[in-house]
């Protein structure tokens, strides 16, 4: 997932770069609807299909899955815990489109929510 100004990547960094130069509805749109379609049918689905075992493949997605957003970094443990969470709700019934729901709404709430505590932590400061 791009993150506007969190990750120190370079793939990232690069990648943020292109997307910060874009109307903020377009990043919304790419953050919020397109990353999570791709990314749920790659992580998931084709992960899934891919190892074979079910149970096996949870715990190869789940933290491949935050570490291909963090890297080696102290970021990485809130991502396990959001991709665990979106790795069992495709475990649990093989139905990527919850998946993509909550991936999708985590994108979409969390610079809204970011911008709206640093707001409230400048007001009271």
């Amino acid at each position: 997932m791009i993150r506007l100004g969190f990750s120190s990547s370079n793939h990232v960094g690069r990648s943020q770069n292109y997307l910060i130069t874009m109307p903020k509805v377009m990043q919304y749109y790419i953050i919020g609807i397109v990353a999570p379609i791709i990314e749920e049918i790659l992580w998931r689905v084709f992960l899934f299909k891919a190892v074979g075992n079910k149970n096996l493949a949870l715990f190869v997605s789940w933290p491949l899955f935050a570490f291909a957003h963090t890297g080696l970094s102290l970021e990485i443990i809130p991502y396990l815990f959001l991709s665990f969470i979106v790795t069992w709700a495709y475990y649990r019934n093989e139905n990527v489109l919850e998946s993509i729901f909550i991936h999708a709404s985590y994108n979409l709430l969390s610079p809204l929510s970011a911008q709206f505590l640093n707001s409230f932590f400048h007001f009271i400061v």
